[in-house]
């Protein structure tokens, strides 16, 4: 109950009661009054702002495997907050806030290994994170990717069975094929470029790209460069597949 007061209390900004209430919830063991006290030290709300004090509650969180504290420790390395910038660290702190399936953790993560254009596994994984970011409803991370709430259930009969029944490497070849006669050249024309992440057929089919060149970085989620790309593969394959560009 003192927990549920406190959250009155700070949507009120009662900051100062609310403190004391996290605190006495804190003393108790709950790790989320842990990490919204180092909120509150974060931002200076209710205290004296001291980013170090901050970091102890989130770190007395994390021995009880909260993922809010991991992430935003993960943020105070990645933004210099009352500690040196350091991106590994960050990253580390990411992936154990992502492992409890912390949206934000996912989205920022996967924008970090995205970044990593020199390692395809590294591209694969972070897409994968920022997929289920955008899956689990974060809005920045919907907004980065095209195919969000898009798939669609045909008949079996209406299914391309051909293609169903090839092995996934050649459903690969198949699309790869397909991307690069009829969606590169419009792509490259004006300066873009698309890469093949990733091909599932397990459940269902799922096409993962990932934009380049002048693309690289835009929000195309809801653009006709999306549409294009989409209208072809089904045109192709069936429209039964989820196909996702970042």
């Amino acid at each position: 109950m003192s927990h549920v007061q406190a959250l009155a209390f700070y949507k009120q900004k009662k900051y100062e009661k609310a403190f004391l209430l996290w605190k006495e919830e804190a003393s108790r063991g709950n790790d989320q009054a842990m990490v919204n006290i180092g909120l509150l030290y974060l931002k200076g709300e209710g205290v004296a702002q001291d980013p170090a004090l901050s970091k102890n509650w989130f770190e007395q969180a994390i021995t009880h495997n909260n993922p809010s504290a991991y992430y935003n420790i993960a943020l105070m390395y990645q933004n210099a907050i009352g500690v040196e910038k350091d991106d590994a660290l960050a990253l580390t702190y990411f992936k154990s806030a992502a492992a409890f399936g912390h949206s934000g953790a996912n989205f920022r993560l996967g924008l970090m290994l995205l970044d990593r254009k020199d390692d395809i596994d590294l591209l694969r994984d972070g897409f994968e994170h920022l997929l289920h970011a955008a899956k689990g409803g974060h809005l920045m991370a919907m907004a980065k990717i095209g195919g969000i709430g898009r798939s669609i259930e045909l008949p079996k009969e209406q299914q391309n069975k051909i293609f169903r029944s090839k092995p996934i490497e050649m459903q690969r070849s198949m699309i790869q094929e397909a991307i690069d006669q009829h969606i590169k050249p419009m792509l490259l024309k004006d300066g873009g470029d698309i890469l093949l992440l990733e091909v599932k057929n397990t459940p269902s089919i799922e096409i993962q790209m990932l934009y380049g060149g002048s693309c690289s970085g835009c929000s195309l989620a809801t653009t006709g460069t999306y549409e294009m790309i989409r209208n072809i593969l089904v045109n192709l394959i069936d429209e039964e597949i989820d196909i996702y560009a970042a």
